[in-house]
């Protein structure tokens, strides 16, 4: 009685091995969520460069835009 109980329970094993791996080729395996969205309110800092219109002077002026 042993011996078929053991036999019963390899046979389950390799039956829901068969069925699990038919169930998943027939569905497609778990989808991977995708971890590269990109966010919709990105804040862009514009920043521009501006020479004075004087050639003596050695200060630069920096305009920031948003």
């Amino acid at each position: 009685m042993i011996l078929f109980k053991k036999i019963l329970r390899a046979v389950g094993y390799v039956l829901l091995i068969f069925f699990i791996s038919v169930a998943v080729s027939l569905g497609g395996g778990v989808p991977i969520p995708r971890s590269t969205r990109k966010k919709e309110d990105l804040i862009e800092v514009k920043i521009e460069l501006t020479e004075s219109k004087d050639p003596d002077s050695r200060t630069l002026q920096i305009e920031i835009k948003q």
